[in-house]
């Protein structure tokens, strides 16, 4: 339901949500795995044409995100416009950014 609150009962109560989800064919929600993305993390998927991000929660997200960490522990950095839409060129800012940075910290630990 667009732009509404709506009620969805989960378990023997119900929950109040408002937001912005998106709902798979078996009908859970998209949200990221806080184990591995943390509590601000972000979960991409393909929806239509764009990308979007969601949280543990379910929200689609804005801003500057982090999603699952590499193998070399850096985590990887997502940029959402304000739709929720992932911005492929800010995104690119951000990441040559932190992973100049990164590789700069990497330096002085070794």
């Amino acid at each position: 339901m667009h732009g509404k609150v709506i009620t969805i009962p989960e378990g023997h109560g119900f929950v109040m949500i408002d937001g912005r989800y998106y709902f798979g064919k078996t009908g859970a929600a998209y949200k990221a795995d806080i184990s591995s993305c943390g509590k601000h993390g972000a979960f991409v998927r393909k929806i239509g044409n764009n990308y979007y991000g969601f949280d543990y929660l379910g929200h689609m997200v804005t801003g500057l995100r982090g999603g699952k960490t590499s193998t070399y522990g850096v985590p990887q950095v997502y940029y959402f416009n304000s739709k929720g839409v992932y911005d492929k060129i800010r995104t690119a800012k951000y990441r040559k950014v932190l992973y100049s940075s990164w590789s700069t910290v990497k330096k002085i630990r070794v």
